[in-house]
């Protein structure tokens, strides 16, 4: 599982907030990627 913030590398984007929660492996399983919010302040991840 990998974790991917725009913003991270890119500070004049617009959607700050948002995160790739990439699904790389999975044994027996589905790979992709999710959408979710980054709440920076708290340090929390929502879906």
């Amino acid at each position: 599982m990998f974790l991917y913030r725009d913003d991270y590398y890119d500070a004049q984007n617009e959607d700050a907030r948002l995160i790739d929660i990439i699904i790389a492996n999975h044994r027996n399983g589905e790979t992709g990627t999710i959408k979710a919010k980054w709440f920076g302040k708290y340090q929390k991840v929502m879906a």
